[in-house]
């Protein structure tokens, strides 16, 4: 005996896989997104080191009568997320010409200090964090790395 499927039944069929479907993809899509959420709020809390490149290279001011020294320095700034990294990244001029000019005030004794070290770098953080305030709104940079440091 051969079965015909009526065409109500199979369109009850049809509309009732429609509707699980419809659920099945609605599920994806709050799943889908609820991911991409997830991921854009760790993005966003991920440290990234930003490096200052190339190198800033400046004068000092030596004690004395003497010629202006030179030094050379090398930093990387620590940054919360891509987009902040981002930022970092457009105002890098504004970050290099502030370190430049902070560095040109700063006496010799003060540079070769070993002891000042900490205190030059949470001097030129405080620095860059208010210059980037006044420019964009958000200090963006948490920390700054000074990873060479040479002076003649």
């Amino acid at each position: 005996m051969i079965s015909l499927i009526s065409p109500i039944n199979y369109a009850d069929k049809m509309q009732l896989l429609m509707k699980k479907s419809r659920i099945q993809l609605n599920l994806l899509i709050v799943l889908i997104l609820s991911n991409t959420l997830s991921f854009a709020v760790e993005d966003s809390q991920k440290l990234i080191f930003v490096y200052i490149y190339p190198a800033i290279i400046s004068n000092y001011q030596k004690a004395s009568n003497n010629p202006p020294g030179f030094i050379q320095l090398q930093a990387q700034c620590t940054v919360r997320g891509k987009i902040a990294a981002n930022l970092l990244e457009m105002h890098m001029p504004l970050v290099r010409e502030y370190i430049n000019e902070f560095l040109s005030f700063s006496n010799e004794k003060y540079l070769k200090d070993p002891a000042n070290r900490t205190q030059l770098r949470a001097s030129l953080v405080k620095g860059i964090q208010n210059m980037l305030k006044k420019q964009i709104g958000e200090p963006l940079i948490e920390d700054l790395f000074i990873t060479h440091l040479m002076w003649e």
